[in-house]
């Protein structure tokens, strides 16, 4: 026995050399040979074999392979890919073609089995090779997510946070609660020159967003006011954007009603009038001047920029010669006609079973797919426990309903 075992050079080399030419002799190949080496080359029995010198010398004696290793061959891989039934096989440390061949083999033993779907590997040297595997995570609710407890297959919304290996969930206000992390919140607030009256910002703000909302002192005092219950501190960011505007309050609430469909008053003074337009901007209408406010998040930025244009409209259109439009609010009863015929085209005629609906109900029921949605006539809400999705897609669809059937 002896090394290096493919006989490149070495003493296998020179013992080789030295009982080659005598019959008697043989050499067992014990391992895998490669391609040009003088193991490999002497396994087809030559006549003759090169020595390190140069010379050639004849080859008398018997040579055979016997495998030493602990390579396994197609029948021992196979029992032990069945009985482990693996997603990935990598197949290493053999001669390209055999490797290949195995692999083709393994594939299409495995191909109808359904309980083993095998992706198998034959890298190159140095070749990476890219595995994906799936584990069970398990996260924890707390806070008010986990007071009241799901319903099994209704979905929870939160903010997924990791730590040590351990998963929690809960609501971004309860974040400085629960973990060392810190929440920001950013204010805008955008003045604009305004000369109308607050009654015209406010007419335009109902157009815009439906419901204004009038704020009192102590109320828009509070807006921003930071209450700390931890030992961490919160940001608040405001944003103010001013606009020069010479029409009325009541011309600037028109607009925004055509925007919005609901504007909400909040402070109306001799000089200063306040609007909530989409529960999130304060309009503020001072003669000459109009004032933005609002926290700022990416859905409060959109409304702050529709409501700014509808400001700077309202101010370049000034007051209509037949003076501001009634806005009529349709009933409860032209709701829910509008609302049967766009819920049945929508979601089909089951949607809605005509005989069991009540005309003095103050809600309509929706029934998608066994999820039961909650319409109220009176503030144009939404509710569906099962399914956010169908809550968010009825929501839009209420809202631009009641829009277009909204008269001027």
């Amino acid at each position: 026995m002896a090394s290096p075992g493919m006989m490149q050079s070495g003493l296998s080399r020179e013992l080789f050399e030295n009982w080659c030419t005598d019959k008697r002799n043989g050499v067992i190949i014990a391992g895998y040979c490669v391609e040009g080496t003088p193991a490999k080359q002497i396994l087809s029995l030559p006549a003759e074999i090169p020595t390190m010198s140069g010379q050639t010398l004849p080859l008398k004696c018997s040579v055979d392979y016997i495998s030493f290793s602990a390579h396994t061959d197609y029948q021992q891989t196979s029992a032990f890919i069945r009985e482990l039934k693996p997603s990935y096989v990598i197949l290493v440390h053999g001669e390209q073609n055999e490797m290949l061949r195995l692999a083709g083999a393994l594939q299409r033993e495995y191909e109808d089995d359904e309980t083993c779907r095998l992706e198998i590997f034959t890298p190159k040297n140095c070749v990476p090779v890219t595995m994906r595997f799936r584990g069970e995570k398990i996260a924890k609710v707390l806070g008010s997510l986990a007071r009241n407890p799901p319903k099994e297959g209704q979905q929870i919304s939160g903010v997924l946070v990791k730590k040590n290996f351990a998963y929690h969930i809960l609501t971004p206000k309860e974040l400085p609660t629960y973990t060392e992390l810190a929440t920001t919140t950013v204010g805008q607030l955008i003045s604009i020159p305004f000369t109308g009256s607050a009654n015209l910002l406010k007419f335009h703000l109902t157009l815009l967003a439906g419901t204004v909302k009038l704020l009192t002192e102590e109320q828009n005092a509070d807006q921003f006011c930071v209450v700390a219950y931890t030992e961490l501190a919160t940001t608040t960011v405001g944003q103010l954007i001013s606009i020069p505007f010479t029409g009325s309050a009541n011309l600037l609430k028109f607009h925004l009603t055509l925007l919005a469909g609901t504007v909400k008053l909040l402070t109306e003074e001799q000089n200063v009038v306040q609007f909530c337009v989409f529960g999130a901007v304060i309009v503020t209408w001072r003669p000459q001047q109009v004032h933005l406010e609002w926290q700022s998040n990416p859905t409060n930025d959109m409304y702050a920029d529709a409501v700014q244009n509808v400001v700077l409209r309202a101010a370049m259109q000034g007051l209509p010669p037949r003076g501001l439009p009634q806005l009529v609010e349709p009933d409860q009863q032209q709701i829910r006609m509008a609302l049967e015929v766009t819920l049945q085209d929508a979601f089909g005629t089951n949607c809605l079973k005509t005989e069991q609906i009540d005309p003095d109900a103050k809600s309509v029921q929706v029934v998608v797919d066994y999820h039961v949605a909650e319409i109220d006539l009176d503030n144009l809400t939404v509710r569906c426990e099962t399914n956010p999705k169908l809550e968010h897609i009825i929501r839009v669809m209420v809202h631009r309903l009641n829009h277009c059937i909204s008269a001027v």
